[in-house]
């Protein structure tokens, strides 16, 4: 009980802080200037620095060899166990969310993702942008998390933007270490069933 007041107690000093000088400069990335925080309680973020930090390593290598395979690498701080910070990428939701606005069915739906584009995309040239940014970021996604062992992968944890960027999110669980079901492990499977349905 201790715990969640004194957590309670520092939001509060947080939104004070906030009250008071309206914006301030983002640890993560001074250049950018927040003007409040949004709270989420639970995530130890040492692991997914540390595997975000990996793969910004990995893109930069591609980079350098001319292929850009559009990935979306948010910033993440942790500031000690069980407190941090997570950029947030404008403009992104859950493959999870797309699928629940499209029906009880949508998953199942064979253009699920493609209606979802073309509502955000109008154009012809913007929509075929859209879908390159995908199969790019898709590509560069799973081969980082293969080559990473990023397990306990779900709808969940991979995140569209508008402009079709995907990516991955929650790094819990990283080389090798998945979980199981009964005796059997959970294997990723999610992004290229995706893929196909595009």
């Amino acid at each position: 009980m201790k715990r969640k007041e004194v957590l309670k107690m520092e939001l509060n000093r947080l939104q004070q802080f906030f009250q008071d000088v309206k914006v301030c400069r983002l640890p993560l990335n001074p250049a950018l200037v927040v003007q409040g925080i949004e709270a989420d309680i639970g995530d130890d973020l040492r692991q997914d620095m540390l595997v975000l930090q990996i793969i910004r390593v990995i893109d930069n290598i591609w980079l350098q060899e001319g292929l850009d395979m559009q990935m979306i690498i948010y910033r993440c701080l942790s500031t000690g166990k069980g407190q941090g910070l997570v950029q947030m990428v404008p403009d992104a939701t859950t493959l999870a969310k797309i699928h629940r606005e499209s029906g009880l069915i949508g998953p199942l739906k064979e253009n699920t993702i493609k209606k979802w584009f073309r509502h955000h995309h109008r154009l012809e040239s913007s929509y075929q942008e859209a879908i390159r940014n995908f199969f790019h970021s898709c590509a560069g996604w799973c081969v980082v998390t293969f080559i990473l062992g990023v397990c306990d992968r779900h709808n969940d944890n991979i995140m569209l933007t508008n402009a079709g960027h995907m990516f991955h999110i929650d790094f819990g669980r990283f080389l090798g270490h998945a979980q199981t079901f009964g005796s059997i492990r959970r294997l990723v499977y999610i992004v290229i069933h995706t893929i196909n349905r595009l």
